[in-house]
């Protein structure tokens, strides 16, 4: 069975450019990386033995060999000890605020857009 990343969005799997990370040990890390996951996908349950995120979802400052790979001196991106997930997948309301983007008005419904024409006609 191929390992996904669990993150909502991104189907990203071991290739060229892209690795797989496994939840950290250590609890405070953990319980970061799962809040990660749960702000992209309700109801999740938590990590299983098999639950990987993949490299996409870190910042390039997470990893402790980038360059070397960018260089063709390594294959495999190590991350930090502490490193936690924050690049949420594109076409997400997270990855949108993450970025800068304003975040859409909510527009009036329907019902409220007549009864503030028919208080101006007044």
């Amino acid at each position: 069975m191929v390992n996904r990343s669990v993150v909502f969005g991104c189907s990203n799997v071991p290739k060229k450019g892209v690795s797989l990370h496994e939840f950290p040990v250590k609890m405070k890390e953990w319980k970061a990386w799962k809040r990660f996951v749960c702000r992209t996908r309700n109801g999740w349950n938590g990590p299983t033995n098999n639950s990987t995120i993949c490299s996409c979802h870190f910042t390039a400052e997470s990893f402790v060999n980038k360059m070397q790979v960018d260089m063709g001196l390594a294959k495999n991106l190590f991350l930090n000890k502490d490193a936690i997930p924050c690049v949420y997948p594109e076409g997400t309301c997270h990855s949108q605020a993450a970025g800068g983007l304003a975040t859409p008005t909510p527009q009036p419904s329907s019902a409220m857009r007549k009864r503030q024409v028919l208080q101006v006609g007044l």
